[in-house]
């Protein structure tokens, strides 16, 4: 005789997990709800094995799935006991409209932080003080005033705006119109100039230095240029009739003239422009040794290219690439030294300051130079004239020549 077993007197911790367990002789197995709606297990005689207490292998081999299933109470649905006297279990509010508010609010501020640790990294590192902190809040915010110029939504259906350089976003669009417009060397097209134009060509011009500087003169391409490697051939020779002339002038007084350019980061969008240095003739030789030693020094530890460039053998536009921003000084008309630019921190005013050295000035030649006035500036302008009249290629150019004061006057 079969007797039943009744395990709801025993404790929740000591009740069996399993349905139906193995015995000895025999196994355990549900029989059916008592009238309290406790479960009652009987002791079969038949065996059941653990492949057959799996759920999943008895669906699979065809064996009926509530066999070994517990009959009992269940947990009842959420809300069916409501009333004044009964125990329920009140269903959660929705909340959806609140939750999609919560993460849109979240994720604009993880947008928001991104853009801080960027303009953070592009600074140079993270900064404590708070100098550094309200600095990058004002980029973000002239980012954000950036995006809403006109042009930028005039230009927001355009994917791509070609460029030599490669740069293909809306964004550097809007940065080269501004650079364009605030440009100090790009020649207005009605108005006077913002820098005093000595002699001006077809494609380039030659313009005096209004700052007490040991640079006295420069060319500029007429063209928004950012390297002499990315002007045309037609600009080259311009240039290149500018620098025999300057030669030939400076030849009359014993001295000697190096030319100079420097090519900022292409990020920066600055006019390409050489400067003319004029040097005593007994200073000439030392200058190729000092250059080297300076550019040696500027060099990164961990520059892929030669710190020192020969352009004097194959020239200095089939040595040096317009891809790469770069330093470069003719000690001649044919070449001299080059340097290419692979950090950001590459002082702009190295090539002044080795000759200003060399001639024992001090740093107001060379690294805040003074800026003339509009009066000294004027006087500067017609001296510089005066002497270089004789050897003004421009002149032969029609409507090149300067015109006669005196006759201007009558």
């Amino acid at each position: 005789m079969t007797m039943p077993i009744d395990f709801d007197n025993i404790g929740q911790r000591h009740q069996p997990r399993l349905v139906a367990r193995r015995g000895g002789r025999g196994s355990f197995a549900p029989s059916k709800t008592a009238a309290d709606g406790s479960t009652q297990y009987l002791k079969t005689d038949k065996k059941v094995s653990s492949r057959e207490l799996n759920p999943y292998i008895r669906m699979k081999a065809g064996m009926d799935p509530g066999r070994f299933k517990k009959i009992g109470p269940t947990m009842p649905p959420k809300g069916a006991l409501e009333g004044p006297g009964s125990t329920s279990i009140p269903s959660r509010p929705d909340n959806s409209a609140m939750n999609s508010l919560l993460r849109e609010e979240r994720a604009s501020a993880g947008d928001l932080d991104k853009t801080m640790m960027k303009q953070i990294a592009k600074s140079g590192g993270a900064m404590d003080d708070t100098d550094g902190m309200e600095q990058v809040a004002d980029d973000m915010e002239a980012r954000q005033s950036r995006e809403e110029d006109p042009r930028y939504k005039k230009f927001k259906r355009i994917k791509t705006v070609d460029d030599k350089h490669g740069r293909t976003s809306i964004e550097d669009y809007v940065k080269k119109q501004d650079a364009l417009e605030k440009c100090f060397y790009c020649l207005p097209p009605s108005g006077p100039a913002k820098i005093p134009v000595i002699s001006l060509g077809n494609t380039c011009y030659l313009a005096l230095n209004n700052q007490v500087s040991v640079t006295k003169i420069f060319i500029i391409p007429c063209e928004h240029l950012l390297t002499m490697l990315d002007c045309p051939q037609e600009t080259w020779d311009e240039i290149r009739n500018f620098m025999k002339c300057l030669m030939h002038m400076y030849h009359k007084t014993q001295q000697s003239i190096i030319f100079v350019e420097t090519v900022s980061p292409f990020k920066q969008l600055r006019h390409a422009a050489i400067e003319c240095i004029p040097v005593p003739d007994e200073v000439m030789p030392t200058l190729s040794g000092y250059y080297k030693s300076s550019l040696m020094d500027e060099a990164e530890s961990w520059s892929q290219n030669k710190p020192v460039i020969d352009t004097s053998r194959k020239g200095f536009r089939h040595t040096l690439t317009p891809k790469l921003p770069y330093f470069h000084v003719w000690l001649d008309l044919d070449g001299g030294i080059g340097h290419i630019i692979e950090g950001e921190r590459f002082p702009r005013w190295l090539g002044r300051e080795v000759v200003a050295k060399v001639l024992d000035l001090g740093p107001e030649m060379w690294r805040h130079p003074k800026r003339l006035g509009t009066e000294e500036t004027s006087h500067a302008l017609k001296r510089f004239i005066e002497r270089w009249k004789p050897f003004d290629w421009t002149a032969m150019l029609e409507g090149g020549a300067f015109e006669d004061e005196s006759k201007a006057e009558k």
